[in-house]
């Protein structure tokens, strides 16, 4: 009787496990997203039902194989964390309709008289918007905190209690060169603090004077990714102080943990105190923001201005100069008038990636347009088989990104693979106005693989670099980084290359490299540099490989810097193919494009260089 139960046991689980390995697997599902006529109470999954905001996809499960689909025409003022599908499976998201591409978009407006206000002779400032304090999160601030150091930091961390209060006292004997090189690190935040913007309340005080350069809520490990973030927005003084602090949400999150970034800021031989109070959510009035996450940019009717970002009220003195003055929480311009009385149009770019790759798999993302972001266009790390394709991607970068040695650096990419990516593709898609470089993958951590990335068939132009490489680290591995079939004209004759203190207008972009590299650069169109067509800081050809490209520079200006071993000027071109090795079916030539005034940068039939061209070619065309 027993071996019958047994056997009758056996039999049904083997039937249970059969079925579920043979069950159907569920239908995919197409959610729709309007930003005109949309609804968030709807189910989103017909054009007649479709949602308002990304905020409320990001709510929904999506599942392998499900799609997503933005109206053309429509405008989100959003980030984007996309899903992740599976192998076979992917998620995609894409348009449906007809018109433009629909626009994701990473600034907030300030086109009407009333968003500026007089503040002094020829400057306007933005009129402060106060955030509203909602319910308390449940935190214990007691717990928890602890120290990251990197040298040439060094600091000493302890736990007391003053004034009723947990007190976090940090004695400084070295600050480190950047906000990163001493981090405090507090507990973790419960996911129900993690779904919109929140206020932090704290007292803190410094026997030395300090800004805090950054507070966030961030991914408890790599690739700590903020996703709450505020910036610049505190001064600490001897004396104890309260302080408000807002957070705003760059994207939902499950789990978070509070860090103060103090490194390069906190001045030596100081002792900062901190006591922190409480955490509540918060919410802004319809469509506003406050100027706590840093304005890297303002586009005055869409790019007929662009603004000058300057680094304190004094350096105002012509139009479209503007400063973020983010103690106080506004943007400061100089103009003759009310801007809104002179401009329609008036986008303040916020320092957020418009979409956040970070640990996404097997995910599509086709015909969106990205823009206004002070920030990275697509960036994070951790990526794979994440394919990119017929995307615009324009007017990104600017933000602050570190002060050292009171020298303020900003940055900003089109697409960016940190650290590590696998098996991920970008095609035909257009890219321009780029503060830094149009595609790049980098990083500094050790031990971190970036492998089979292919960037093809895409046009670039007006960006300070169309392709950067540099990484370090020990153990770190570049492999297999293919960068074929792109047109890629006037590198540096941007936006942002008058405004930099760090001028480097180029194609091909080269810093620092220890990692083992293997990268190929071919069949590509390079046409004009403000300052060259390739900037060399290390000597790359054992790891990159360039072949049957075209290069164009006029006489006379540089093709080629190389740092200590000279310059070789736009006529040496021989002379560089001959001393370096390699590119020997690259020529020399000015390509001729169908239609450049109006960016159609194809070749047209009789324009040397038409072999780099094939495999479908370079686009340019406007839909």
């Amino acid at each position: 009787m027993l071996r019958l139960i047994l056997g009758l046991v056996f039999v049904f689980l083997t039937v249970c496990v059969f079925a579920q390995d043979t069950a159907p697997q569920q239908e995919p599902t197409t959610f729709y997203l309007d930003s005109e006529t949309g609804d968030d109470s709807r189910s989103g999954q017909s054009p007649d039902a479709a949602w308002k905001t990304v905020k409320r996809l990001q709510q929904e499960k999506i599942v392998p194989g499900d799609s997503v689909l933005f109206r053309r025409g429509g405008l989100w003022r959003e980030s984007l964390k996309p899903a992740s599908g599976e192998p076979e499976r992917p998620i995609v998201y894409g348009a449906y309709g007809e018109g433009e591409k629909p626009i994701l978009q990473g600034s907030t407006a300030r086109n009407t008289i009333g968003d500026w206000r007089s503040c002094g002779e020829n400057l306007w400032e933005t009129v402060r918007v106060e955030p509203i304090r909602g319910p308390k999160i449940p935190i214990d601030f007691s717990t928890s905190w602890y120290v990251h150091q990197e040298k040439p930091a060094e600091v000493k961390l302890e736990n007391q209690r003053i004034n009723e209060g947990n007190t976090i006292r940090l004695t400084v004997k070295a600050t480190g060169g950047g906000s990163s090189r001493i981090q405090l690190i507090g507990p973790k935040i419960p996911a129900e603090g993690l779904q919109k913007p929140a206020l932090l309340k704290f007292r803190a005080r410094c026997t030395k004077p300090f800004k805090i350069p950054s507070i966030s809520v961030r991914h408890p490990g790599a690739p700590w990714t903020n996703y709450l973030l505020a910036s610049g927005a505190v001064t600490v003084t001897p004396d104890w102080q309260e302080f408000d602090v807002f957070l705003s949400l760059q994207s939902p999150s499950a789990e978070g943990q509070l860090a103060f970034y103090v490194g390069g800021a906190v001045p030596n031989d100081s002792v900062f105190e901190l006591q922190p109070m409480a955490l509540y959510a918060a919410s802004l009035p319809e469509g506003q923001v406050p100027f706590s996450v840093d304005v890297g940019n303002i586009l005055f009717d869409h790019g007929k201005l662009v603004g000058f970002k300057r680094w304190g009220l004094d350096e105002l003195k012509e139009p479209g100069d503007f400063w973020h003055d983010t103690e106080n929480g506004r943007v400061v311009v100089y103009f003759d008038k009310n801007p809104a009385e002179l401009y329609r149009s008036i986008e303040l770019c916020l320092k957020r990636d418009i979409i956040s790759h970070s640990g996404v798999h097997d995910c599509v993302i086709r015909h969106l347009a990205l823009r206004y972001s002070a920030a990275h266009g697509v960036g994070g790390m951790g990526a794979k088989r994440v394919v990119i394709e017929d995307c615009d991607i324009y007017f990104i970068g600017g933000g602050h990104l570190y002060t050292r040695n009171n020298r303020p650096t900003r940055y900003g990419n089109g697409i960016e693979w940190w650290c590590e990516a696998e098996d991920c593709l970008v095609q035909r898609c257009r890219l321009w106005e780029v503060y830094d470089v149009a595609f790049s993958p980098q990083g500094n951590q050790e031990n971190r693989t970036i492998k089979n990335i292919t960037i093809r068939n895409c046009t670039i132009w007006n960006c300070e670099q169309s392709f950067e490489y540099w990484r370090t680290g020990d153990g770190a591995v570049t492999e297999n980084v293919v960068f074929e079939h792109n047109t890629c004209v006037d590198g540096g004759f941007g936006w942002s290359h008058r405004q930099r203190p760090n001028k480097r207008g180029t194609h091909f972009l080269s810093y620092t490299v220890t990692a083992k590299t293997n990268i190929v650069l071919r069949n590509n169109i390079f046409c004009r540099g403000a300052n060259d067509l390739i900037s060399m800081f290390t000597d790359w050809r054992s790891g990159i490989r360039l072949h049957n490209n075209l290069w164009w520079q006029p006489d006379g200006e540089d093709f080629l810097s190389f740092r200590g071993k000279g310059v070789f000027k736009a006529e040496e071109f021989s002379k560089y193919l001959d001393e370096h090795g390699m590119e020997k079916a690259s020529i020399r030539a000015e390509p001729k494009f169908v239609d450049p005034t109006n960016r159609d940068y194809r070749l047209l039939p009789t324009s040397p260089g038409v072999k780099a061209a094939t495999d479908g070619g370079p686009v340019g065309r406007r839909e």
